[in-house]
């Protein structure tokens, strides 16, 4: 079953479709093209989505053959279970099936196409609808089935609550895995609007990385090489921007936009301010009472300095934990070192 090769009793497996704004350009109808749902599961009291990728062409393969090979299959299992065991939003992968047929694929982009080992993973959510699951009912003017739709996932995973209320939660939940993304040097380097999950979870393992030295421009699409969107220090103000194109859908649909337009606007601060609150509990400070100020004039320092040294930054915090600052982790401190390692 997980391999797509037999169905479990009850299994009515199916592709979604959905549209999505792809490096800021509405790309139209777009869907799972090599993603395919079996069914839900509930096991004490929650309910998941098993969903295989790679086991074959769907409806929206646009001409492509629907599989996956052994490389990146392992690199989506890998990277969601270390994203949730680093306590980061994300979907699961819950098996890696090989299919031991072999998939053509052209590992470097240059022309030089090569069989790849095939396999499957499953991966695992309460749900896999995301932003352009209503963009494109909306873009269709299929606002019938767009209230449907809004309808559904306000009683299925936001206990009833008004459209209004549905999306400032949608907003926290986005605020929330962005900022984590940051804690942990996490860079998405696909931040279409088809790729985000309406629970703020991290989905769709494409082009990802983690920071090595600390580069606010650094990506790992190299799609997005030139324009740099999806970069590292970008990825709140893309959140902000893919948000307010959720917003337009849903404005289809209620009576008074006035609500999601002030949770748009409110976005960058709610943001910066859980930055903020991780950064401190990173650096073990509270950032309340009469050192807040000093915590907040430290935290500029850290991130001018980072930027400055262009340090390692999964390393630096390691050794700052360790209560290892020797003089080896830089090289002729500047006076901002200094001035940092004497506070």
């Amino acid at each position: 079953m997980l391999a797509g090769n037999t169905l479990a009793d009850g299994s009515v497996p199916y592709a979604a479709c959905y549209g999505g704004h792809q490096l800021g350009t509405w790309a139209g109808q777009l869907g799972d093209g090599r993603a395919i749902t079996l069914g839900e599961v509930t096991h004490e009291g929650l309910t998941w989505e098993l969903q295989l990728k790679g086991a074959g062409p769907t409806p929206y393969s646009r001409r492509a053959d629907g599989r996956a090979v052994l490389r990146s299959s392992l690199r989506e299992l890998v990277c969601s279970e270390a994203m949730f065991h680093l306590g980061v939003p994300t979907t699961r992968a819950l098996s890696l099936v090989l299919t031991g047929e072999h998939v053509i694929r052209d590992l470097l982009y240059d022309g030089n196409a090569r069989p790849e080992p095939g396999a499957v993973v499953c991966r695992v959510a309460p749900t896999f609808l995301r932003f352009g699951s209503y963009e494109i009912h909306a873009a269709r003017g299929e606002l019938g089935l767009l209230r449907q739709l809004v309808d559904y996932t306000r009683e299925r995973f936001f206990a009833g609550r008004s459209t209004a209320e549905m999306f400032a939660e949608i907003a926290h939940t986005t605020a929330f895995m962005v900022t984590e993304w940051l804690r942990v040097g996490f860079v998405h380097g696909v931040m279409n609007t088809d790729n985000m999950s309406i629970l703020g979870l991290t989905i769709d393992y494409g082009p990802y990385g983690w920071l090595e030295s600390f580069d606010l421009d650094w990506t790992p699409n190299t799609t997005d090489a030139s324009n740099r969107r999806y970069r590292f220090g970008n990825q709140a103000a893309i959140a902000h921007w893919n948000l307010a194109q959720l917003a337009r859908a849903l404005a289809k649909v209620v009576d008074d936009v006035a609500p999601l337009q002030r949770v748009v606007d409110r976005f960058p601060h709610e943001v910066a301010s859980l930055y903020r609150h991780t950064m401190l509990r990173k650096l073990g400070l509270s950032g309340h009472g009469d050192t807040a100020a000093q915590d907040d004039a430290l935290l500029q320092q850290l991130s001018e300095l980072l930027q400055e040294v262009e340090t390692d930054m999964p390393l630096w915090f390691r050794g700052l934990a360790d209560g290892n600052l020797e003089p080896a982790y830089y090289t002729s401190p500047t006076p901002m070192q200094r001035t940092l390692v004497d506070n």
